[in-house]
């Protein structure tokens, strides 16, 4: 839909632009929109979440960060997405999901549920999405922009950039209709990056679909779990077949220093099959004394020191596991690689 002027936009009903914009979170370039084709995303100073297509909503501070940053792509290739009504929508936490049954010959979705807030009263709301079509959103709509804040408690001898996230999430409101939310997720110190809270969005995603594989009979799982045992706090995945541990363990064994049954060095290998090189090392420390590792070494309280762009690996992995479980097929190279 091409938009001649600011008031032509197509917002969700509540949803305003704003003249006021403190602090910048994004500037995307959209297609379709003909006066200006530039959206900031940001808050204004009462920390409410807004929007606006005008150089003038600007902050100094924001201005400055813009001139420097310029824009960022609108993230999806399919540019009817940008049509879409807009509703900005701030991240408070996941709430709980619905646990769909599955049928006899296969797996079905379950639904990720979210409280947001939205306006300047601050309303709550839920939003509800499948999970496949959550984990794609997260892969594909995460937009990553760079913000210089000369405010930031880095900002001493030079001013550091910052990546401040914003979701891009196409899904159903509460009224039924298909609207483009864009998720902001509030930085906890004012001035500061907003990494931490869409950390937290993307740890409480991952767990929330873990816990509900746990729960599942071995032949109904989705593979979440395993993702989440398969992917290094850095990023990277085993290539062992768990052998590390032990093998470590077996010659602590033989040289008579370390005392492991049979059965125990059954259970190491258990634990061991095809978890990370780090998930091993901490086997191996456990078994020593040395380490206090949960009774399922691939927990998801593993994520807690996993960077975004970790995390953004493993809901990778979590999706193209996930993808053959419930349609028997692999995801598309149609969303951005890491």
């Amino acid at each position: 839909m091409p938009y001649e002027k600011d008031s032509d936009l197509n917002l969700v009903e509540g949803t305003s632009l704003s003249h006021e914009m403190d602090r910048l979170c994004a500037a995307v370039r959209m297609p379709g929109f003909r006066r200006s084709n530039v959206l900031f995303v940001g808050w204004d100073k009462n920390g409410v979440p807004v929007i606006s297509t005008e150089n003038s909503s600007l902050s100094e501070q924001a201005r400055t960060s813009y001139n420097i940053t310029k824009t960022v792509q609108f993230p999806y290739d399919d540019r009817e997405l940008a049509s879409l009504p807009i509703e900005v929508v701030e991240f408070v936490g996941s709430s709980r999901p619905f646990d769909r049954k599955d049928n006899d010959d296969s797996l079905t979705q379950d639904i990720l549920s979210y409280w947001v807030t939205r306006g300047n009263a601050g309303e709550s709301e839920q939003v509800q999405i499948q999970e496949l079509d959550m984990l794609n959103s997260i892969l594909s709509g995460h937009v990553v922009w760079e913000d210089f804040n000369e405010d930031s408690i880095q900002a001493q001898d030079k001013i550091p950039g910052q990546n401040m996230y914003t979701l891009f999430l196409p899904a159903q409101n509460d009224k039924k209709q298909t609207v483009m939310y864009l998720m902001t997720f509030r930085p906890p110190m004012k001035n500061e990056s907003n990494s931490s809270m869409f950390r937290q969005f993307l740890i409480q995603t991952l767990t929330t679909l873990a816990k509900i594989d746990a729960d599942q009979p071995a032949d109904h799982q989705k593979g979440y779990l395993q993702a989440i045992g398969h992917t290094e706090g850095d990023g990277t995945t085993q290539t062992d077949g768990g052998l590390l541990a032990v093998g470590a363990l077996d010659v602590l064994r033989n040289t008579g220093l370390f005392n492991l049954s049979d059965e125990r060095m059954e259970q190491i290998k258990r634990d061991s099959a095809g978890a990370s090189i780090a998930t091993q090392s901490k086997i191996i420390l456990r078994e020593l004394g040395l380490y206090n590792l949960p009774s399922k070494p691939h927990s998801p309280a593993d994520l807690d020191s996993y960077s975004v762009e970790a995390l953004l690996a493993v809901v990778g992995t979590a999706y193209e596991l996930s993808s053959r479980a419930i349609r028997g097929t692999s995801r598309t190279s149609r969303s951005r690689r890491y």
